[in-house]
This record gives structure tokens, sequence and C-alpha cells, in this order.
């Protein structure tokens, strides 16, 4: 069953409920459910392929106020939200709404309604940091090896045994470079002096 306004608890509840009808169609959700960080489901609480958590009441703000692919994926390193189940699906959801042809009455109703909703911290609400990264990384590229050695053979028909030997060898010194710490990842972003964006990473 939808779920209406009118039961919704707060004003930022009601007020992403309403974002997420203005942005999404029935189509687009068919696969891809959204979960809000009071419990509230949408469009309903039917099981799909995958989810969309929104970790605090500003998720949605820092996910869409910036117009960009860019910002989607900020949104999800610093935690605004997370994907639960088939992170692949979400990219067709993200597809579909970059093609969405909207009027530019409604993109700036859809600014205002975003502009309502609070801001946030996002170190407030877990922003990852550079350790975090590097307990993460290290876990990711020893999954990649394991792999690559379970499919020895089929990598043999795309590439050589030395370009496979090249990336195993790689793969395991980098993970063992980011556990002892003689590896790490870092995040730069430079201003230009008086402006308010980013212009180079």
């Amino acid at each position: 069953m939808s779920i209406t306004l009118d039961s919704l608890p707060d004003e930022a509840t009601r007020l992403t409920v309403l974002l997420l009808n203005k942005v999404f169609d029935g189509d687009a959700v068919r696969d891809v459910g959204v979960r809000l960080w009071d419990g509230t489901c949408w469009p309903d609480a039917a099981p799909r392929q995958a989810t969309l958590v929104l970790n605090h009441p500003g998720a949605l703000r820092a996910m869409f106020l910036p117009g960009s692919e860019l910002g989607l994926a900020e949104a999800y390193l610093y935690d605004d939200f997370d994907i639960k189940g088939n992170v692949e699906t979400v990219f067709g959801l993200a597809e579909d709404l970059d093609q969405k042809a909207l009027g530019g009455l409604q993109k700036l109703g859809i600014a205002r309604d975003l502009l309502r909703l609070p801001a946030g911290s996002r170190h407030e609400h877990g922003r990852r940091g550079p350790a975090k990264l590097q307990r993460e990384r290290h876990l990711t590229l020893r999954h990649w090896v394991r792999r690559l050695e379970a499919h020895h053979k089929e990598a043999l028909q795309f590439v050589d045994e030395p370009t496979y030997r090249v990336w195993r060898l790689f793969m395991s010194g980098s993970a063992h470079g980011f556990t002892t710490g003689r590896l790490n990842v870092y995040q730069t972003l430079l201003l230009r002096p008086g402006a308010g964006r980013a212009v180079c990473r």
C-alpha cells in the first residue's frame, strides 16, 4: 500500500516523500525502493532488488541539490545515503533521472523544496575519512585477488599470463600496503579564491 503525506510524522519526512513523488515515476521505482531515516518506506514496503537508504533528513538535499552525478557520488561517499541490495539496479535509476525531461519551473520548484530540507553536517552523519577508506580498501583488494585467482583460466582468455601475474601481484601488494599503512587514500579539493565551487579534484 502506498503511503500518504497526511500519515507521515514530521515536515522533513513529508517533504522528502513529496520530492520523491515529483522526481521519480512508477517505472523508475519498479526495481528500487527508498527507506527513510525513520523507517518510512517509499513508494511502499514491497521488496525490490535494491533499496536507497536515506540516513538523515537532509539526505535528498545532499544528493540532488548539486544537480550532478558528482554530487550523487559524493553523497554516497559521505554516507548521506546507502544502497542495500543490487547496486547495479541503482545506476539504471540514476540514468532514468538524468533522462527525465523537467521544465524550468519544475526544476526551480524542486530546488526550492530541497532547500527547505535541513542541510545537516556530513561530519555529524558519518563522513568517511582517510583512515576508514584505508581500512576498507585492503578488504576490497583482497576480494578482487580471490576472484581473480578463482577465475585464472577465464582471465587468460582475455590477457596473457604475464599480465595476469601483474594484476595479481599489484593488487596483493597494494592490499598489504594499505594494511601496514605504507599506502593511503587522500582526497584533495581545490577552490579558486573567491569561487564557490570546486574547479579541480
